[in-house]
Protein backbone atom coordinates (compact mmCIF):
# COMPACT_ATOMS: atom_id res chain seq x y z
CA UNK A 1 0.00 0.00 0.00
CA UNK A 2 1.30 3.45 -0.91
CA UNK A 3 1.49 6.28 1.60
CA UNK A 4 1.61 10.04 1.10
CA UNK A 5 4.51 11.67 2.93
CA UNK A 6 5.93 15.12 3.54
CA UNK A 7 9.69 15.51 3.90
CA UNK A 8 10.97 18.65 5.59
CA UNK A 9 14.61 19.46 4.88
CA UNK A 10 16.41 21.56 7.47
CA UNK A 11 18.57 24.49 6.48
CA UNK A 12 18.57 24.48 2.69
CA UNK A 13 18.30 27.57 0.48
CA UNK A 14 18.69 29.84 3.51
CA UNK A 15 20.59 33.06 2.96
CA UNK A 16 22.23 31.73 -0.19
CA UNK A 17 23.71 28.74 1.61
CA UNK A 18 23.26 25.06 0.77
CA UNK A 19 21.44 25.78 -2.46
CA UNK A 20 19.29 22.94 -3.61
CA UNK A 21 17.14 23.53 -6.73
CA UNK A 22 13.66 22.12 -6.20
CA UNK A 23 13.29 20.80 -9.76
CA UNK A 24 16.51 18.82 -9.35
CA UNK A 25 15.39 17.57 -5.94
CA UNK A 26 12.09 16.37 -7.39
CA UNK A 27 13.96 14.50 -10.14
CA UNK A 28 16.35 12.93 -7.62
CA UNK A 29 13.47 11.67 -5.48
CA UNK A 30 11.69 10.30 -8.53
CA UNK A 31 14.94 8.46 -9.21
CA UNK A 32 14.49 6.78 -5.82
CA UNK A 33 11.14 5.44 -7.01
CA UNK A 34 8.97 7.99 -5.22
CA UNK A 35 5.90 8.96 -7.20
CA UNK A 36 3.88 12.14 -7.57
CA UNK A 37 6.75 14.21 -6.13
CA UNK A 38 6.08 17.92 -5.62
CA UNK A 39 7.74 20.73 -3.70
CA UNK A 40 6.30 23.75 -1.95
CA UNK A 41 8.41 26.90 -1.88
CA UNK A 42 12.16 26.59 -1.98
CA UNK A 43 12.69 26.01 1.74
CA UNK A 44 12.67 22.22 1.56
CA UNK A 45 9.08 21.02 1.72
CA UNK A 46 8.61 17.92 -0.43
CA UNK A 47 5.56 15.71 -0.79
CA UNK A 48 5.52 12.31 -2.44
CA UNK A 49 4.00 8.86 -2.43
CA UNK A 50 6.05 5.77 -1.58
CA UNK A 51 5.44 2.09 -1.02
CA UNK A 52 8.07 2.00 1.73
CA UNK A 53 6.50 2.44 5.16
CA UNK A 54 9.64 2.55 7.31
CA UNK A 55 10.31 6.20 8.11
CA UNK A 56 14.00 5.59 8.85
CA UNK A 57 14.56 3.95 5.45
CA UNK A 58 12.85 6.80 3.59
CA UNK A 59 14.67 9.46 5.59
CA UNK A 60 18.04 7.81 5.01
CA UNK A 61 17.35 7.46 1.27
CA UNK A 62 16.53 11.18 0.96
CA UNK A 63 19.53 12.27 3.06
CA UNK A 64 21.80 9.98 1.02
CA UNK A 65 20.62 11.28 -2.35
CA UNK A 66 21.15 14.87 -1.15
CA UNK A 67 24.66 14.00 0.07
CA UNK A 68 25.62 12.15 -3.12
CA UNK A 69 24.02 14.59 -5.57
CA UNK A 70 24.82 17.95 -3.97
CA UNK A 71 27.54 17.06 -1.46
CA UNK A 72 25.49 18.20 1.54
CA UNK A 73 25.99 15.49 4.12
CA UNK A 74 24.53 17.65 6.88
CA UNK A 75 20.94 18.24 5.70
CA UNK A 76 18.64 16.54 8.17
CA UNK A 77 15.29 15.35 6.86
CA UNK A 78 12.22 15.03 9.07
CA UNK A 79 9.46 12.91 7.58
CA UNK A 80 5.74 12.76 8.36
CA UNK A 81 2.83 10.90 6.79
CA UNK A 82 -0.25 12.85 5.79
CA UNK A 83 -2.16 11.55 8.82
CA UNK A 84 0.68 12.36 11.25
CA UNK A 85 0.99 15.89 9.94
CA UNK A 86 -2.75 16.51 10.03
CA UNK A 87 -3.00 15.22 13.63
CA UNK A 88 0.00 17.29 14.74
CA UNK A 89 -1.49 20.51 13.42
CA UNK A 90 -4.91 19.73 14.89
CA UNK A 91 -3.29 19.21 18.31
CA UNK A 92 -1.85 22.73 18.43
CA UNK A 93 -2.93 24.59 21.56
CA UNK A 94 -2.40 27.81 19.57
CA UNK A 95 -4.88 27.19 16.73
CA UNK A 96 -7.61 29.37 18.20
CA UNK A 97 -5.46 32.29 19.28
CA UNK A 98 -5.61 35.76 17.79
CA UNK A 99 -2.04 35.33 16.54
CA UNK A 100 -1.76 35.08 12.76
CA UNK A 101 -0.95 31.64 11.27
CA UNK A 102 2.41 32.97 10.02
CA UNK A 103 3.42 33.45 13.69
CA UNK A 104 2.21 30.02 14.82
CA UNK A 105 4.61 27.19 14.07
CA UNK A 106 4.91 23.44 14.09
CA UNK A 107 8.37 22.24 15.03
CA UNK A 108 8.99 18.84 13.49
CA UNK A 109 11.37 16.82 15.65
CA UNK A 110 13.55 13.96 14.45
CA UNK A 111 12.38 11.97 17.48
CA UNK A 112 10.63 12.41 20.80
CA UNK A 113 12.94 14.13 23.30
CA UNK A 114 14.02 12.11 26.33
CA UNK A 115 11.87 12.17 29.46
CA UNK A 116 14.66 13.93 31.36
CA UNK A 117 14.84 16.70 28.77
CA UNK A 118 11.08 17.14 28.88
CA UNK A 119 11.15 17.49 32.67
CA UNK A 120 13.93 20.10 32.51
CA UNK A 121 12.75 22.19 29.54
CA UNK A 122 10.76 25.37 30.19
CA UNK A 123 8.57 26.25 27.22
CA UNK A 124 7.79 29.63 28.77
CA UNK A 125 11.39 30.74 29.38
CA UNK A 126 11.30 33.21 26.46
CA UNK A 127 7.74 34.51 26.97
CA UNK A 128 5.81 35.89 25.20
CA UNK A 129 7.36 33.38 22.76
CA UNK A 130 6.35 29.92 23.99
CA UNK A 131 6.43 26.28 22.95
CA UNK A 132 4.84 23.03 24.01
CA UNK A 133 6.33 19.63 23.19
CA UNK A 134 3.93 16.93 22.08
CA UNK A 135 5.72 13.70 21.19
CA UNK A 136 7.85 14.15 18.09
CA UNK A 137 6.70 17.68 17.40
CA UNK A 138 6.38 20.95 19.29
CA UNK A 139 3.91 23.78 18.94
CA UNK A 140 5.51 27.21 18.87
CA UNK A 141 3.86 30.61 19.26
CA UNK A 142 5.79 33.74 18.32
CA UNK A 143 3.20 36.52 18.77
CA UNK A 144 5.65 39.26 17.72
CA UNK A 145 6.91 37.29 14.71
CA UNK A 146 9.97 35.17 14.09
CA UNK A 147 12.41 37.86 12.92
CA UNK A 148 13.61 38.98 16.35
CA UNK A 149 12.63 35.97 18.44
CA UNK A 150 15.22 34.06 20.43
CA UNK A 151 13.00 30.98 20.20
CA UNK A 152 14.70 29.64 17.07
CA UNK A 153 15.32 26.23 15.58
CA UNK A 154 18.80 26.28 17.10
CA UNK A 155 17.36 27.14 20.54
CA UNK A 156 14.92 24.23 20.31
CA UNK A 157 17.62 21.81 19.17
CA UNK A 158 19.89 22.83 22.03
CA UNK A 159 17.18 22.48 24.67
CA UNK A 160 15.41 19.39 23.28
CA UNK A 161 18.48 17.45 22.15
CA UNK A 162 16.98 16.44 18.78
CA UNK A 163 17.01 17.71 15.20
CA UNK A 164 14.30 20.33 14.67
CA UNK A 165 12.88 22.00 11.59
CA UNK A 166 10.25 24.68 11.90
CA UNK A 167 7.36 25.61 9.59
CA UNK A 168 4.59 28.13 10.11
CA UNK A 169 0.96 27.03 10.08
CA UNK A 170 0.37 28.48 6.60
CA UNK A 171 3.08 26.21 5.19
CA UNK A 172 1.89 23.19 7.18
CA UNK A 173 -1.68 23.69 5.97
CA UNK A 174 -0.50 23.86 2.34
CA UNK A 175 1.64 20.73 2.73
CA UNK A 176 -1.30 18.89 4.34
CA UNK A 177 -3.42 19.88 1.34
CA UNK A 178 -0.75 18.56 -1.02
CA UNK A 179 -0.44 15.23 0.83
CA UNK A 180 -4.24 14.92 0.96
CA UNK A 181 -4.33 15.11 -2.84
CA UNK A 182 -1.91 12.18 -2.95
CA UNK A 183 -3.58 10.12 -0.22
CA UNK A 184 -6.59 9.22 -2.29
CA UNK A 185 -4.97 8.24 -5.57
Amino acid sequence: MSTAYAAFLRGINVGGHRKLPMAELRAALEGLGFIDVATYIASGNVVFVADETKRAALTTAIEDVIAHTWGYDDVPVVLRSHDELKAALAASPYLNTDVEPKSRFLALLSETPSAKVLVDVDGNALAPDVFTVDGDHAHVLLPNGAAKSKLTTNYLEKHLGVVVTLRNHNTIEKVISMTAERSYR
